[in-house]
């Protein structure tokens, strides 16, 4: 009788690591946005130019945004160049 699911290969492995490490760089981002959000609401609600409308709070939650979508591109290239590495050896 097989596993369940099948054990691990190297380069899973490897793809797993970058996944954890790039998650929690994500959730360093989102954590500290909450955090701001919850001891610090006065520096959020500061316009990001003296005279400007657009709050840091606006201005974060997008960067926290942005930087998802940047490092799931990073996952996808970093996996999908491993993946062609291997099939071509």
């Amino acid at each position: 009788m097989e596993p369940a699911t099948p054990p691990l290969r190297g380069h899973d492995t490897q793809n797993v690591h970058l996944g954890v490490v790039l998650t929690v760089i994500l959730m360093a981002a989102y954590f500290g946005f909450v955090t701001m959000g919850a001891f610090a609401p006065a520096l959020l609600a500061r316009p990001v130019l003296s005279n400007g409308t657009v709050t840091w709070a606006f201005a974060y939650g997008l960067f926290v945004i942005v930087l998802g979508v940047v490092l799931t591109g990073i996952y996808v290239l970093a996996v999908n160049r491993a993946d062609a590495r291997l099939s071509g050896e």
